[in-house]
């Protein structure tokens, strides 16, 4: 294929990428739960620095980039926080079709590549999502892209290159560290060179890591303050990578499970197993689901029928996605769940194995003249597309419409309480987010509580909240001033407290 091709599908991936993200965020109407904390981050980093940003979270960096983007460019922390996502979706496009190149035969078409990677429903999913995730994802794919140039040329500028980027994926999130750690002992273990050309290219890909490990180390040693900030910090994040954690959270479920689950004869002497084979077929199943049962299937049959031939960059690949799968079986036996966002970088990974196979099957369904089959498959991958590009929700706008309405009607001293984070961000930060707010209020002895220590109450009521509502609807000394609502009636809510 000629550098000028290639160029062009470059270009596309960037292009199709930027345009997708544009329409998903201008069609959604309200911050994903999460974001509210990075936003927070970013605006504690411009008023506090470093420190206030340590303070709000332990791996501030994705916020504080959030607050760069602000500074450079002026916008507000919203769409500065939505400038930074679209340029890491960006990056994430252009370096898969650009890893899919490296890694696949002579006669593979990138295009392949640049259509599954847009049109990927997990991924487009999340699109306009701020997400410190997407910073972990793009970097971690640029970096193995240079850890499997360093395969193929052993230039040591790929090497730093390699160290350096997945460094900066560990500032997004942790996980990026045991990448870090692990992905350099391909070479040491899996490659079939002489030990002492192993260890030395293991070292390569590693002295960077061992330089910045020791540099902590001392800066530990001489800093009474960065030492106290590492061991207020570092284990909040670490927590559910702590092998003993683990252990703790497995045995506490499975004693939960005897008690109250499987009390029959038995149920001890299997519970263990039995917990342990559920979350793993909860993973599996995440995994499956998420990357489409057409796809699977295909990448089966296609590894039963050997339609390609895989380069030694393929089994690279493979290795990083162990990588990611162990990352996330550790996951789950500590929280005990899942969320699908957890699983996009293993199923990237996974995307780049499997193309060269959707690539061959394509191949196969042309060269035989399977025309309806080939607009069948067509077909099915716009209708994923459309699917992820379309929400059928009705959306959470009041949200948004109640919180920016509150700002110039409550007075500067008065206390707000409010029941989704949301609020807190789209009121300025103004109001005091409470989880159980709902329940406080549904209580008749709590909700006095909260009316007298608060002189409004910004709500987010679903419609079939009927508890809640009717909750409201009694209570005299709660004055409606403004309700938003959406098609299914959910509603946002301003309530002045009377006669406190």
């Amino acid at each position: 294929m000629s550098k000028l091709i290639e160029d062009h599908i470059y270009l596309a991936s960037i292009l199709g990428s930027m345009l997708i993200s544009f329409w998903l965020i201008a069609n959604d109407d309200i911050i994903y739960r999460d974001a509210v904390l990075y936003l927070t981050v970013a605006r504690n980093f411009l008023d506090g620095g470093l420190v206030s940003a340590f303070g709000t979270f332990p791996w501030p960096f994705y916020g504080i980039s959030i607050a760069i983007v602000h500074k450079i460019t002026s916008l507000d922390l919203e769409h500065s926080a939505y400038l930074l996502t679209i340029a890491l979706e960006a990056i994430i496009s252009v370096t898969f079709v650009k890893l899919y190149i490296c890694i696949s035969p002579e006669k593979s078409r990138p295009w392949v590549a640049l259509l599954f990677i847009l049109t990927f429903p997990i991924l487009n999913e999340y699109r306009g999502e701020i997400l410190r995730g997407y910073g972990f994802w793009a970097f971690t794919l640029m970096a193995t892209y240079h850890f499997i140039l360093y395969f193929q040329h052993g230039r040591l500028r790929n090497a730093i290159a390699w160290q350096a980027l997945i460094t900066v994926a560990a500032l997004f999130r942790p996980e990026a560290i045991v990448i870090a750690a692990a992905g350099p002992l391909y070479f040491l273990f899996l490659f079939k060179r002489p030990f002492l050309d192993r260890l030395k290219q293991t070292l390569q890909l590693q002295f960077i890591f061992l330089f910045l490990v020791a540099s902590f180390l001392l800066t530990m040693i001489l800093s009474s303050r960065m030492r106290d900030m590492v061991f207020s910090n570092l284990p909040m994040q670490f927590e559910y990578m702590s092998i003993t954690l683990v252990l703790a959270n497995f045995n506490a479920a499975t004693q939960n499970l005897i008690d109250h689950v499987l009390p029959f004869e038995y149920s001890e002497r299997y519970s263990t197993l039995i917990l342990g084979s559920g979350l793993l077929i909860m993973l599996l199943f995440k995994i499956i689901n998420n990357m489409g049962l057409v796809y699977s299937a295909v990448w089966f049959v296609g590894l039963r029928r050997k339609w390609t031939q895989l380069k030694p960059e393929y089994y690279i690949i493979l290795y990083f996605s162990l990588i990611s799968l162990s990352i996330l079986v550790v996951f789950v036996s500590s929280r005990l769940f899942v969320s699908s966002r957890y699983t996009v970088m293993l199923l990237l990974f996974l995307g780049l194995a499997f193309t060269q196979y959707f690539d061959a099957f394509l191949r196969i369904l042309q060269e035989n003249n399977r025309k309806y089959l080939l607009v069948f498959l067509y077909v099915f991958i716009g209708a994923l597309f459309l699917g992820s590009m379309v929400s059928t929700s009705a959306g959470k706008a009041p949200i948004k419409l109640a919180a920016q309405y509150s700002i110039p009607v409550i007075n500067p001293g008065d206390k707000t309480a409010c029941n989704d984070n949301r609020f807190f961000f789209y009121s300025d930060f103004s109001c005091s987010f409470r989880p159980e707010l709902n329940k406080e209020l549904e209580n008749e002895t709590s909700r006095k509580k909260i009316e007298d220590d608060f002189q409004y109450l910004l709500l987010w009521v679903k419609n079939e909240d009927q508890t809640l509502q009717n909750a409201l609807n009694k209570d005299k000394n709660l004055l409606l001033i403004k309700e938003f609502s959406n098609r299914d009636n959910d509603r946002g809510l301003l309530y002045k407290i009377q006669n406190r």
